[in-house]
């Protein structure tokens, strides 16, 4: 086995860029997998009570990795093509999280083709510019109102007349 520290310049340049594309198959491979196990609910049949405790306890996944994952396996899974951006290096995992909520039939294929290339952040500026949200909450509700505390209990304990 040739140790990297051998290698020259060009070919750890070219070695490594084989590993990136061959890791990009490699995770499109993984989100198929997941978004199958996911739609066939087999993790409930390794006692696990979801996708997320599956991938946590059995897969050894980090909370936030399995949750990232989970999301994009189910993008790849309703929407092939998203899984072969991934494969070809054109969309990477995080920037395809970013937008996984606002995918739809209707736009995906725009919206992956848009993305493509782009790092996390553009894409999230990408989406808040399709999709800006309300600066307040959509739903106000009002406070319920409390009853006025009875004037004994504003004086001090100390105090023996009105309070001025």
């Amino acid at each position: 086995m040739i140790r990297v520290g051998d290698l020259s310049n060009d070919e750890l340049l070219a070695r490594l860029r084989d590993h990136v594309g061959r890791g990009n198959v490699w995770l499109a491979g993984l989100l198929a997998y997941l978004g199958e196990v996911d739609a066939r609910r087999l993790y409930a049949e390794q006692a696990c009570s979801s996708m997320w405790d599956f991938c946590v306890r059995r897969l050894g996944m980090s909370e936030s990795e399995a949750q990232r994952r989970i999301a994009v396996a189910r993008v790849v899974r309703r929407f092939p093509l998203a899984g072969r951006y991934i494969e070809r290096g054109a969309i990477h995992l995080c920037a395809l999280y970013e937008m996984h909520k606002h995918l739809t039939d209707d736009n995906h294929e725009e919206l992956l083709r848009e993305a493509s290339g782009k790092t996390t952040k553009a894409v999230a500026e990408m989406i808040a510019a399709r999709f800006p949200r309300a600066d307040v909450h959509a739903c106000i509700e009002p406070l319920v109102p409390q009853p006025a505390l009875p004037y004994a209990l504003l004086q001090p304990a100390w105090s023996t007349g009105p309070v001025a």
